[in-house]
């Protein structure tokens, strides 16, 4: 392809807060020489799902840097009225809008993943065609399989005896939406 021809280069890396902590001498010695003389054209996106405590070691090898090379940015999951926001934006730059009853369907078929909500409005954009409005029978009959495959997941982890994987998908549903029901 023609990217692969292109001087840009963007690099992920996704970690756990926990095995970032355990990065060695030799790791933190080429961090720092290559953030000291970074490649040109390049962009390294370096993601700690989860919490990360301020004292955490490649959170203060990053902030060391100047802001000139390395920009430290928290992401904190969206919710209420931020969502609410996020997602009518997302819409706008597809020259769409979503009715308030909508984008409570989607938000309560969806919850505050961001990616999956991006997933579900692309579909949603697609379905609704040359419409500029997208109303609750359109989130009705294209969401809702993103909750029954939540659900699924949940009774699968049930099934298995996984009770940690059970609790992470109650709690997930929670933080996600604080009247949430577990169905």
């Amino acid at each position: 392809s023609l990217f692969t021809l292109s001087p840009w280069r963007v690099l992920v890396v996704e970690t756990d807060p926990d095995e970032a902590e355990e990065f060695t001498g030799a790791e933190e010695k080429m961090l720092r020489d290559y953030f000291a003389a970074p490649t040109p054209k390049t962009v390294v996106v370096v993601l700690i799902a989860g919490k990360v405590r301020k004292a955490h070691p490649l959170l203060k090898l990053f902030a060391a840097f100047s802001p000139s090379v390395v920009k430290v940015e928290e992401k904190k999951p969206q919710k209420g009225r931020d969502l609410e926001t996020w997602l009518d934006e997302r819409l706008a730059a597809d020259g769409k809008r979503i009715t308030p009853e909508a984008r409570l369907g989607l938000i309560a078929a969806t919850g505050n993943d961001l990616e999956l909500l991006s997933r579900e409005l692309d579909k949603l954009a697609t379905y609704v065609g040359s419409r500029e409005t997208i109303d609750i029978p359109d989130v009705n009959e294209l969401s809702t399989a993103a909750r029954e495959f939540a659900k699924w997941e949940l009774m699968d982890s049930l099934e298995k005896g996984d009770i940690e994987e059970c609790l992470r998908y109650a709690k997930k549903r929670f933080e996600e939406d604080e009247h949430a029901e577990l169905l």
